[in-house]
């Protein structure tokens, strides 16, 4: 981190990474969180487990080091890319802190990524490689992200976990820093691990080589280029589009139109038809698919009132009682909604 605390930046952004890389460096943040003693172990197998360690994701506790809090592991699975996401979930400390911390707004709105479309002709999009395991933890910081490593014996993560409340806008903070310096007639969106530098192709091809710089400075990779192709043109130009997917949406230069991608609606029709019992998590889950591609498909959520209502009173009592969270007694139920 302090690489990127190096970096060229506005006094605005340095605050707010400074701010968020507390989660990060800080023991004090999660010193208070009740700890039963017990380490769950991870729906992973000893294999999993081993790939993980080698990578430099997890590690053995050290001879004296105590667990301070506990992490569950598990894996989903991506169907459309063979393999199988690990998620690292640090209950307790979700449910002692609550909400999210953090007090700026680190997502670009959606209508403003549409604005930014009408700024150029071409594009590169980029995602940074398996981005939440290339923000390191303190060493202070990681036993409280531990579990039992069944044939390791007990572990803790060196990562930032992805199923921490703060872990999105921690990364999308970083992500921030890395794109903030002058990118004359460039337009630059970001969420998270995704990127992407809108204007015409000798601007765009400017600003990403200066990305570029800074990424090597701090050492992050990038999923569609090597760093040994950072000062090859031709690999640098076949990463210039006019037609593309970015955020769940298919942006099209040529005549500044947007679709949802077909990753989307397979997620919706995946959803919608897998489901026989219908918990609140699941109704959750697929409505806020349908939000997300609402716009998109031009959908009037104003005809919706009554279903929007309903969401929204199941949004308030699952935030007051979060155990109600696999309930499948869903009463009342608006025609609408189902």
């Amino acid at each position: 981190m302090e690489a990127v605390e190096a970096l060229s930046m506005t006094e605005q952004r340095r605050a707010f990474f400074l701010q968020a890389k507390r989660w990060l460096e800080e023991p004090a943040l999660y010193s208070d969180v009740p700890f039963a003693g017990h380490l769950p172990r991870p729906l992973l197998s000893a294999a999993d487990l081993d790939i993980m360690a080698a990578a430099g994701v997890i590690r053995a506790l050290r001879p004296g080091e105590e667990p301070l809090q506990a992490v569950r592991l598990f894996a989903v699975p991506e169907p459309h890319k063979s393999r199988r996401r690990p998620i690292k979930w640090p209950k307790a400390i979700n449910e002692h802190r609550g909400r999210n911390t953090l007090q700026e707004m680190t997502v670009i709105p959606r209508h403003v990524v549409r604005q930014h479309t009408r700024s150029g002709a071409k594009a590169i999009v980029i995602d940074l490689k398996q981005w939440f395991d290339q923000v390191p933890l303190r060493p202070e910081v990681q036993p409280f992200f531990a579990f039992d490593g069944c044939h390791l014996g007990p572990c803790c993560l060196t990562r930032l976990a992805m199923g921490q409340r703060q872990a999105t806008e921690v990364a999308t903070s970083i992500t921030a820093c890395l794109v903030d310096f002058d990118h004359p007639g460039v337009e630059v969106d970001y969420a998270a691990d995704n990127i992407r530098f809108v204007g015409e192709r000798a601007a765009i091809l400017c600003a990403f080589k200066q990305f570029l710089a800074r990424c090597k400075a701090c050492g992050v990779q990038i999923n569609e280029i090597d760093e040994s192709d950072y000062e090859d043109e031709e690999a640098l130009g076949a990463l210039v589009v006019d037609k593309y997917d970015y955020l769940g949406e298919r942006f099209c230069h040529a005549d500044f139109t947007q679709q949802s991608t077909d990753k989307t609606m397979a997620k919706l029709r995946a959803s919608w038809a897998a489901r026989r019992t219908w918990s609140r998590r699941a109704v959750m889950v697929h409505f806020g698919v349908l939000l997300y591609a609402s716009s998109t498909m031009r959908v009037d959520l104003a005809g919706r009132f009554v279903a929007m209502r309903w969401m929204a009173r199941m949004a308030q009592e699952l935030q007051c009682n979060p155990a109600l969270w696999s309930s499948t007694n869903l009463v009342h139920v608006p025609a609408t909604v189902m």
